[in-house]
């Protein structure tokens, strides 16, 4: 509802700014052409008023003259008396040449439009002081003027409103299909969160209405239910504690902190610390740690991630219980990787292994929300770095993740703030 809304005011806009752009450029393109007409009449004026001027009053040659364009012409003696009135192919009486001549003589300067009688005059004065005023008709310029600003405002925006029509409507599309993506992703966000929700409620309510309905009964005999509320509670702390980590890891894409740390104490540090689980697991940490890989990033986030990868190994282990750690320096990026030897990940699960709320298949959803590798990728992205899972039957599976050694300069100036 609200993105059809969205597409249909684009559309809107869109054919609005064409059409606007459309107008203006075939108003430049008339006025353009109405300035070429007017120069052109202008100098045709010229020529036929210098060849009329020079013509013999005995000849009938005006036509090798003025090639054969129509003009008249009123000449008038110092005094201002009509001496003669010359017209070839032209349908005009000598008593409206006159007048027309007339009042071409009282504007001022030699040269201008009748736009009443469609004509244009140029005023020459010869060296026995006679004037002439010579005219052309503009008649058929005008109407030429009048199709072409008929077509330019009229018929070519209407044609180009029709075309833009079916050019709008796929690329508004297009152009919200980011915005569509979003939306369907917290759409599903918000119906994956409520039904890992409901679980957890539905079992506390209903530990709740039991305890109520027996409230004769002391805690001791009610301890059994007030154990699964509290596990069903902390459950339910856990996932709103991964929601808002995931949540917090896309807001602060532009604003964490960013300095020169060293990976490979990150990594031994973070290994000190989830030693203990895996040894609780009966699984084998194998490392392979390259000295001094010093890449400028979030401390807090790729301990984070770390951390994540690190328990997600160790929990689906599998029977052999080894899980292999590796840490390299590859060109300008550092590369991190921890496989294990458990189960693989299916095939047509790999595509979505790291969406939200995603979980393979039941074995890999005893415990945990699906959240632990959409953090994890988030923070990759975070550092603009990648990170990508293989997995198969012969080999195992590993998560490979590789950050750039030097971040954007915004990036560095934000680890120096204080």
């Amino acid at each position: 509802m609200m993105l059809g809304k969205l597409r249909r005011r684009m559309v809107c806009v869109l054919m609005a700014v064409f059409l606007v752009l459309i107008v203006a450029v075939m108003m430049c393109m008339v006025a353009i052409s109405v300035q070429q007409m007017v120069t052109q009449q202008q100098e045709l004026l010229r020529r036929v008023a210098q060849q009329s001027m020079i013509r013999r009053q005995d000849t009938d040659d005006s036509a090798e003259y003025t090639d054969g364009i129509s003009f008249f012409s009123v000449r008038f003696d110092p005094s201002g008396s009509v001496t003669s009135v010359y017209r070839y192919a032209f349908d005009i009486s000598e008593r409206a040449a006159t007048r027309a001549a007339e009042k071409a003589l009282r504007r001022r300067g030699t040269s201008g439009v009748l736009s009443d009688q469609q004509l244009r005059y140029l005023i020459r004065t010869d060296k026995k002081n006679c004037t002439r005023v010579t005219f052309i008709s503009t008649a058929q310029d005008e109407a030429q003027q009048r199709r072409q600003f008929f077509a330019a405002l009229v018929l070519i925006p209407l044609l180009m409103v029709l075309l833009l029509v079916f050019v709008a409507i796929p690329l508004s599309r297009w152009l919200t299909k980011p915005v569509q993506n979003a939306w369907d992703a917290q759409r599903v966000f918000i119906a994956d969160a409520s039904h890992e929700l409901k679980t957890p409620l539905t079992v506390i309510l209903a530990n709740l209405s039991i305890m109520l309905k027996h409230k004769q009964r002391t805690i001791e005999s009610c301890e059994g239910w007030i154990e699964s509320t509290q596990e069903e509670a902390q459950q339910m702390r856990r996932l709103v504690e991964e929601m808002l980590m995931l949540a917090r890891a896309e807001d602060e894409q532009s604003a964490a902190s960013f300095a020169e740390v060293s990976i490979s104490d990150l990594l031994e540090h973070t290994l000190m610390i989830i030693e203990p689980v895996a040894f609780d697991k009966g699984v084998t940490l194998e490392t392979g740690i390259e000295e001094n890989v010093m890449a400028v990033c979030s401390e807090t986030h790729i301990r984070q991630l770390m951390m994540i990868l690190l328990d997600n190994a160790i929990k689906y282990a599998g029977d052999e219980k080894k899980v292999t750690v590796s840490l390299a320096k590859k060109q300008d990026r550092c590369e991190l990787r921890v496989h294990n030897t458990g189960a693989p990940i299916p095939t047509a699960a790999l595509p979505h292994i790291f969406d939200r709320f995603y979980r393979a298949d039941a074995s890999r959803s005893s415990s945990g929300f699906g959240l632990g590798l959409a953090i994890a990728r988030q923070i990759a992205q975070m550092h603009r770095g990648e990170i990508r899972v293989t997995s198969n039957a012969n080999e195992g599976t590993a998560f490979t993740v590789r950050i750039p050694l030097k971040q954007h300069r915004m990036a560095s100036r934000q680890c120096r703030r204080p």
